[in-house]
């Protein structure tokens, strides 16, 4: 994740959301009891909109890197 700040796909500040969000992650794989998975779940539900960013902004970049390739739709 920290690469996609040095090639300009995300900011510094959208970086460090996203390896919180890899911490947290990590975390859900060892939550064993109710609570905390709920609250992991509560925190993961506002990551949806930063992924879905860092996502268009990779499709942006690979089709003006490669103009002339086919776009899948």
């Amino acid at each position: 994740m920290r690469m996609t700040s040095k090639v300009g796909l995300i900011d510094e500040e959208k970086t460090v959301k996203a390896l919180e969000m890899i911490d947290l992650r990590l975390k859900s794989e060892h939550a064993c009891q109710e609570e905390d998975v709920e609250e992991i779940y509560r925190q993961f539900r506002g990551y949806w909109k930063l992924m879905d960013e860092f996502c268009r902004r990779i499709v942006e970049r690979v089709e003006s890197d490669f103009p002339e390739a086919p776009a899948e739709k």
